[in-house]
């Protein structure tokens, strides 16, 4: 199978504007050339990737799987005449990493270190939670992920991705200090009797833990708020009397320091946290460097983060 890279310009630039003229001007190219390129991207894959209608186009079936190959092979193109331009200037290469938004605090100090190590490196940091780094790899815009990898690793049905795993921890209450629930394993009746602000936990977890209720016979509590963002959940708990639950990675951090925590019966859901990359994807020495840095790093930031919620009973 044999087709060039303006092909897939000229693809991407038809599904983006869903007519061939406006992707012509938009890649300035005529229409009929257009057509051509991409007739011939059709006949090289043996497959039709547009419907063409009387006012525009549509992706096929096969055009919409096609997407997603087409955009990593741009993306990883550009990368590539890129990294040619680092290498020309006496650079040492780029590094595109993904860490997981509970992670950035533990390995900011990395970021120094690498730079003392590697002065002419590039190190480009992209933060998020877990689902959203996830589909960053699988597009290729960036190298490697440090997250929490269950859900990425339950949606890789075709197994295309690699994980390293560095550590797992579990889920925690967190409460007003002083609250009736602080310092104790509560259960589902005591706890749904107050109002609570839930952060967007993975779909896993998240029916890990009305199942405890559900198995309890109890209704779900009443979420008042909802949020990725970890200082409303604070603000929720400090200021409003709300109840939540955060990672015990978390809630290990220096600015959970104040705040109650509990535990809930019969809630043990684990994480498993780790370094995630595309199977196909080499490390490069420089990667390596990083990885070593920042699992060092990490690993001693997980351990102090253990023994600062070690103190939370387990039972009753």
């Amino acid at each position: 199978m044999d087709f060039s890279l303006r092909q897939i310009v000229h693809f991407l630039a038809v599904m983006e504007t869903s007519s061939f003229l406006r992707a012509s001007l938009t890649v300035n190219v005529t229409q009929p050339a257009l057509s051509k390129s991409i007739k011939t991207l059709e006949d090289r894959l043996g497959v039709t990737l547009f419907e063409r209608l009387s006012r525009g186009v549509r992706p096929t079936p096969h055009g919409i799987a096609f997407e997603r190959y087409a955009r990593r092979i741009l993306v990883d193109a550009r990368r590539a005449a890129a990294e040619m331009g680092d290498v020309s200037a006496g650079a040492s290469g780029r590094i595109i990493a993904g860490i997981g938004t509970p992670y950035v605090e533990s390995v900011q100090d990395v970021l120094a270190t690498f730079r003392d190590g590697y002065p002419d490196a590039r190190l480009e940091v992209i933060t998020g939670f877990a689902g959203h780094l996830g589909k960053l790899l699988a597009e290729n815009r960036i190298d490697i992920v440090l997250a929490m990898y269950n859900g990425i690793q339950q949606e890789d049905r075709r197994n295309e991705l690699a994980y390293e795993h560095w550590s797992t921890d579990g889920f925690i209450g967190i409460c007003p200090a002083g609250h009736p629930v602080e310092n104790r394993k509560a259960d589902p009746e005591e706890l749904a009797r107050h109002p609570w602000a839930m952060p967007l936990i993975e779909q896993s977890a998240m029916s890990a833990l009305r199942s405890v209720f559900s198995s309890a016979g109890i209704r779900f509590p009443v979420v008042s708020l909802a949020t990725d963002s970890i200082e409303l959940l604070k603000y929720a708990v400090i200021r409003q009397s709300m109840l939540s639950i955060v990672p015990e990675f978390t809630a290990g951090s220096r600015g959970f320091d104040g705040i109650g925590r509990f535990r809930i019966q019969g809630f043990d859901f684990q994480r498993n946290i780790g370094i995630i990359r595309r199977r196909n994807f080499d490390l490069s020495p420089l990667h390596e460097h990083f990885l070593a840095l920042t699992r060092q790093r990490f690993v001693a930031e997980s351990a102090s983060r253990r023994a600062a919620i070690a103190a939370t009973p387990s039972s009753c």
